[in-house]
């Protein structure tokens, strides 16, 4: 089988995507501080990263600390292997025991490294092997911990398809059709295999006139509130449903 090197994906990823370039690898990059991925589905091995990630944040709280870091983990996982998938039309067909992790200082992923044979023929737009093989036992592992609903990581990681699917609409790079069966788990209940789709319903429409944290005119939001504001530091998202409001001296005006 053709093997593949971490510069062939790189030529995949534009724009706002080019950050996630170096995400998923088939070789770290020399001096990355590595370990077997299994340990994202073990308690205590995952638990040590999000105590070092709470330290290097200065974060108390480690319900909102499981929540923020995962958000990392979901956008170096779910977003470059989105993008290789789409752009190869081949899907990433692995578990944890069969890949590695990278390391941040601060206890983030920087990298996912895999084998090239793990990149198989097949439908590049069927993400089934991702959210059962690798999302499933990560979000069981993270609900275990922080004791928080797993509403709350789903919705973490359906943010970052949602996000991931509107810069390759935008950049328009990938064939319509397999961009539009990728699309179509931003709204469906199910996968077209009948199976769990996490990556539904991540938004909600907000009422005109609505403006998000940081004042801004928003026409949706989080669906789901991330909790990050459990670690009084850290505070609401500028999306999330929280924190949506009204200009009431306006409405006030054009009312009168």
């Amino acid at each position: 089988m053709q093997t593949s090197q971490p510069e062939a994906f790189s030529h995949h990823f534009h724009a706002h995507l080019a950050s996630f370039a170096d995400a998923l690898m088939t070789r770290p990059a020399q001096g990355t501080v590595e370990t077997r991925g299994n340990g994202l589905r073990e308690p205590a091995p995952l638990a040590y990263r999000i105590d070092c990630f709470s330290a290097d944040h200065d974060c108390r709280d480690g319900r909102a600390a499981a929540s923020e870091w995962s958000k990392w983990v979901f956008a170096r996982l779910i977003i470059p292997t989105l993008v290789v998938q789409l752009a190869t039309n081949r899907q990433l067909i692995c578990g944890w025991d069969d890949m590695s992790v990278g390391w941040y200082a601060d206890a983030t992923p920087r990298c996912f490294v895999v084998d090239a044979d793990c990149f198989v023929a097949g439908d590049g737009a069927d993400l089934a092997p991702l959210i059962d093989r690798l999302l499933c036992p990560l979000v069981e592992t993270l609900t275990r911990y922080a004791g928080l609903s797993a509403r709350v990581f789903w919705s973490n990681a359906a943010v970052y398809y949602d996000w991931a699917m509107g810069e390759l609409t935008r950049q328009g790079r990938i064939p319509a059709e397999r961009l539009a069966t990728a699309r179509t788990l931003l709204d469906a209940r199910v996968r077209p295999d009948g199976g769990f789709n996490p990556f539904a319903g991540a938004y909600r429409a907000c009422s005109p006139g609505a403006l998000d944290g940081d004042d801004a005119p928003v026409t949706r939001c989080r669906r789901v509130c991330c909790v990050r504001d459990l670690d009084p530091e850290w505070g609401l998202c500028a999306n999330c449903p929280r924190a949506v409001h009204f200009d009431h001296t306006s409405l006030a005006a054009s009312d009168g």
